[in-house]
């Protein structure tokens, strides 16, 4: 009895010790990155503080433009460190279970080896200022609005191939951009800011 009372209690010791340690991310291997590589934000990244960004990218607050060059300081499981050039840090916190992806998969949709410039290519100027500026209007493509706003997270759009996409200005305010083809066609904004 006490045998096995020893190895229950010593199963159970390791799975918390185990369990408090998040597993860290390589993120030059999450996103292939070369020898001397820099590495970009692939979208605008929304916050209010900087060392607490949710990672649903509320769209309130300051934002870390699209095409910053950033510094990987840290990341795990549940979170990303990074600084700016400017040596400011943030930390982005992952919530695995309700973005429905792997941390990894987070992180290579908003991070990325390409330039503001290798990002942009093709999109007019006007339209690049809209993005940099963080605004969706109608024409633009869905390519542009997620380098405006990110991927739209998978637990309220489920699929890209969706004609409708849904992100959120704060937890109780979502915006919901609405596509005929792959053109925005109208944005609705549901809820209390």
């Amino acid at each position: 009895m006490f045998k096995k009372f020893s190895v229950l209690f010593c199963s159970l010791l390791i799975a918390v010790v185990l369990s408090g340690c998040a597993r860290k991310l390589i993120v030059a291997e999450v996103l292939q990155q070369p020898e001397g590589g820099k590495i970009y934000t692939k979208c605008n990244i929304w916050y209010t503080d900087p060392v607490d960004i949710y990672c649903v990218n509320y769209q309130s607050g300051k934002m870390i433009p699209l095409g910053t060059e950033v510094e990987i300081v840290d990341a795990t499981a549940g979170k990303v460190i990074f600084k700016d050039m400017a040596g400011k840090e943030y930390q982005i916190n992952i919530d695995e279970e309700l973005m429905m992806i792997p941390s990894s998969y987070y992180i290579a949709q908003i991070f990325t080896l390409k330039n503001l410039e290798e990002q942009t290519k093709g999109i007019s100027p006007t339209v690049k200022n809209k993005i940099l500026r963080g605004i969706v209007t109608p024409k633009m493509t869905k390519k542009e609005v997620i380098l405006t706003y990110g991927t739209p997270p998978a637990f309220r759009t489920p699929s890209q191939q969706n004609s409708t996409w849904v992100y959120f200005i704060n937890r109780d305010t979502t915006k919901r951009i609405v596509f005929r083809g792959k053109k925005v066609k109208t944005i609705l904004k549901f809820g209390d800011e």
